[in-house]
């Protein structure tokens, strides 16, 4: 049979022999080849050939194969299924044919003699729903998990699909829930809203009703409608609440905590309180991290020692469970804290918060840099070389902390500078296997200092060309080794080139502090260059 586009143009002219079979095989939502021979021979009473119906399915185009398992492109399963559906008692034996194959099949079998679906609670629930519509409720929702699979999304699919031919009840919610997941998890945000509201509206006491009332009232976060926001989770709450489901609860508490932060800080700090208490008692300690992380950010309006306490708890939890982008996440938040207190000239308060940090995670070298660049901003000098020498004791192999030393040495004036110079040398010594960033600026630290006590012009100039070969995108190289070549060298080409080079990356990066810095040298050079 030639290839054809459209299976219902030639279906009336196609023998008996091929239409009956192909109606019946559209009953699986994909087959292998002893899957189809044994609901053939179930379930058509006509006399044929299997081998060459086998031999004219896999030659055209409508079938789609995949390694053993096949099954008819979807367009033409629709119309085939629209004849099936004609014939109730044939509809009721194919399904009972392939419910008793998925009862009986056995997982190591799963896509070679029998189809992957069929040995899923996916499949049981498929082809119960026609001999047992409320039965294959039970199994479809059972089937869920709320896992990012490929069985997730079939039942979606297949639950529609049952819903769209009336094989479910249109009230039922499985369906509606099901699709309205799978939206959600593939960011299909206004499918998911769509769908997820029809399971809103059910009065039913469900954990699918409590958590498609958690994913709309999320959805309506973003929307920025937080007054429903609120009403949609504080119902999802009670739901959960009367189900006993300490996940959901903890959840929903977590989210609703993070919605009224602002209004009721006090009802939030209780909910987030009690949603740690939960997953603490279910032993989720992802879950854990997530809500001290949003415990920090509700506690720095009101108490910023206890609030990092809450990020320390958090990092220190990520830390232990292997989790790095938990970890990450939670150091940029307090990395960003501690810079915001910073701008608004209040190292004393961003002092408060590292010291919460450090009264849980004492050791934490990250932590500790922090606090030393705190004092030093404050222009506590011993008190920063004390915190600075504790942390090369524990870690004497630390660039970072002999850079963080010599800028202090640095600080504290000319004096001391012998001293920045060899901690300068240390981190770079040291720092080898550290990101281009980090190794970029300790060579354009070094070369800063050792050009403002006249040091060997060719080691700075080759300080700064390695920094820059290191991290060409490091604006501050080329704009010390443009006002270099300009102040101490009087090479005025070299600083103009230099300098060009920092005001094009600060430019396209967006550093105002760069941006300003470089065209004040450029201005200069311009009065000495052309000083009418």
């Amino acid at each position: 049979m030639p290839p054809t586009n459209s299976l219902a143009d030639i279906f009336d002219r196609l023998p008996e022999t091929i239409r009956e079979p192909l109606i019946v095989l559209s009953s699986a939502k994909v087959l292998s080849d002893e899957v189809a021979t044994q609901l053939i021979e179930q379930t058509v009473d006509l006399s044929l050939d299997i081998d060459l119906l086998f031999d004219v399915l896999h030659s055209v185009d409508f079938v789609i194969e995949r390694n053993s398992e096949w099954h008819i492109r979807d367009s033409e399963r629709e119309f085939l299924l629209q004849l099936l559906y004609k014939d109730p008692h044939k509809l009721k034996e194919c399904n009972s044919v392939l419910l008793g194959i998925a009862n009986n099949a056995h997982p190591s079998n799963a896509g070679t003699t029998v189809p992957t679906y069929l040995t899923s609670k996916a499949g049981i629930a498929y082809h119960t729903a026609v001999l047992d519509s409320k039965e294959a409720l039970i199994h479809y929702a059972d089937a869920y998990t709320g896992h990012n699979t490929g069985e997730q999304w079939l039942l979606g699919e297949l639950a529609g699909e049952q819903q769209r031919f009336g094989i479910i009840s249109a009230s039922a919610i499985e369906p509606y829930f099901l699709r309205g997941m799978t939206a959600y998890r593939e960011n299909r945000i206004n499918d998911a809203d769509q769908l997820l509201r029809r399971v809103c509206k059910s009065n039913e006491i469900r954990i699918e009703v409590a958590i498609a009332l958690h994913i709309v009232g999320l959805i309506r976060i973003r929307q920025y409608h937080l007054k429903e926001a609120e009403r949609l989770l504080r119902r999802s709450l009670e739901i959960g609440e009367r189900l006993g489901n300490l996940h959901h609860q903890s959840m929903v508490m977590h989210s609703l905590g993070n919605l009224i932060g602002k209004q009721e800080p006090e009802e939030a700090e209780r909910l987030l309180r009690r949603s740690l208490e939960m997953r603490e008692q279910l032993g989720d300690l992802s879950g854990q991290s997530m809500v001290m992380h949003s415990l920090g950010n509700l506690l720095k309006a009101i108490d910023l020692f206890r609030s990092g306490e809450q990020f320390a708890f958090s990092l220190r939890l990520n830390q232990e469970t292997g989790n790095t982008d938990g970890y990450i996440k939670v150091s940029r938040t307090i990395y960003q804290t501690i810079t915001e207190l910073k701008r608004s000239n209040e190292s004393d308060s961003a002092l408060d918060f590292i010291n919460g940090c450090l009264s849980i995670f004492p050791n934490s070298l990250e932590l500790e840099i922090h606090k030393v660049n705190v004092l030093l901003d404050l222009q506590k000098y011993p008190d920063a070389l004390v915190s600075i020498n504790e942390v090369i004791n524990r870690n004497p192999e630390s660039s970072v902390a002999y850079n963080t030393r010599a800028n202090i040495y640095k600080s504290m004036g000319k004096d001391t500078y012998s001293e920045a110079q060899r901690d300068y040398r240390y981190a770079i010594e040291f720092g080898s296997e550290l990101k281009p960033r980090s190794r970029s600026m300790f060579r354009h630290n070094l070369a800063k200092l050792l050009s403002e006590i006249s040091g060997n012009q060719d080691e700075i100039v080759a300080l700064w060309e390695e920094s820059i070969q290191i991290d060409p995108k490091f604006v501050w190289s080329y704009a010390g080794l443009g006002e270099f070549y300009f102040k101490f060298v009087n090479d005025m080409d070299s600083a103009l080139n230099y300098l060009n080079q920092g005001l094009n990356i600060a430019k396209k990066h967006g550093i105002p502090d760069a941006i300003k810095h470089i065209n004040d040298l450029l201005l200069l050079i311009g009065n000495v260059v052309d000083p009418e």
